[in-house]
């Protein structure tokens, strides 16, 4: 009874340590720049098991803020001998639907994958000013051990990025449109004084 008691708790303990983050390469980028999101799980065995075999996983993010341009695999549960099904999804703006499934043998992955690797890496362009959030929706994660067993209790982690204004965009338009005012100003202050010559009226005058 003692054994199989700490058995369950040594399985409970391994993976309620399971934790699945969001890690921007920068959390501040311009309009028009884009950002990479890695997504990170950590906590399973050093080459051994608990390794993992299959993840199901949706991302949000603001549509008005960010646009969803890419999305690249790890190699962890494609180990080059009998490879994965890898599928994703960007056409729902705010949402990114990704799932891998290793066809790598339980064994293999087990010797395999390190305790922290990136399960896949989101490629973002700014489109608007402002902060998104990126996060996982819970309702739709699932992630699977080399076995096939689904493991439970593991931690969703979450992230941010903040979109500003091209400042140099900003300055360039207001450094075209100052001469552009100024200009202006000279040349109706020009033919108001030249219209009271008479003699430069028939020619500055003429429609």
């Amino acid at each position: 009874m003692t054994i199989l008691v700490c058995a369950l708790f040594a399985s409970v303990r391994q993976s309620s340590a399971l934790t699945v983050s969001l890690q921007p390469g920068s959390t501040a980028v311009e309009i028009g720049n884009t950002v990479l999101v890695d997504l990170v799980i950590d906590g399973l065995g050093n080459l051994t098991s608990p390794s993992l075999g299959a993840f199901d996983l949706d991302v949000t993010y603001d549509p008005s803020v960010l646009s969803a341009a890419s999305v690249t695999f790890g190699v962890q549960l494609d180990l080059g001998a009998f490879g994965s099904l890898q599928s994703f999804d960007l056409s729902l703006p705010g949402q990114i639907h990704l799932d891998e499934l290793s066809l790598e043998t339980a064994s293999d992955l087990d010797a395999a994958q390190p305790d922290s690797f990136v399960l896949a890496t989101l490629e973002f362009v700014a489109v608007g000013p402002g902060l998104s959030a990126i996060e996982f929706d819970p309702l739709f994660a699932t992630l699977s051990d080399a076995g096939a067993n689904v493991l439970t209790g593991y931690s969703l982690g979450a992230s941010a990025i903040t979109v500003n204004r091209n400042p140099t965009a900003v300055s360039d338009r207001a450094g075209t449109g100052m001469p552009l005012l100024v200009t202006s100003s000279i040349l109706v202050i020009l033919r108001s004084f030249l219209s009271r010559i008479p003699r430069v009226q028939k020619f500055w005058m003429a429609p």
